[in-house]
């Protein structure tokens, strides 16, 4: 999503699974920001060619997990996979201002459920 006129996107609807590998837990994680929306928030567009690819930064310590109850993540040294997921559907009648909601009929939005492969990190000690 894009608040105060584009000045400020966020990938919410991007979750990421952390799993650890030496005990397999896996952990589901959604970014901590924005906390609360006062005024408008319209969809982030991001147009792509059939094959191609959206790469962003990842900065987990900007996320958290409702589920396992982590507001702020701590990863002890370790090996770590993470994987990106996304899903969108029925954009034409949500995610938008009622000045942007034309946009969702004016032009082709994909929708549906997409997963990055996984990657593998370290922590040392």
């Amino acid at each position: 999503m894009m608040l105060n006129n584009a000045t400020k996107q966020y990938l919410d609807k991007v979750r990421l699974s952390l799993t650890y590998t030496s005990s397999g837990k896996v952990i589901h994680l959604e970014l901590r920001e924005p906390s609360g929306i006062f005024g408008g928030a319209d969809p982030l567009n991001v147009p792509l060619a059939v094959g191609a690819r959206f790469i962003f930064p990842v900065d987990l310590g900007n996320y958290i997990s409702w589920q396992a109850n982590i507001g702020k993540l701590s990863l002890a040294p370790g090996t770590y996979r993470l994987r990106a997921e996304y899903s969108e559907v029925d954009i034409h009648s949500k995610g938008a201002n009622l000045d942007k909601r034309g946009d969702t009929i004016l032009f082709p939005f994909w929708e549906g459920s997409i997963r990055s492969p996984e990657i593998t990190f370290k922590i040392a000690h």
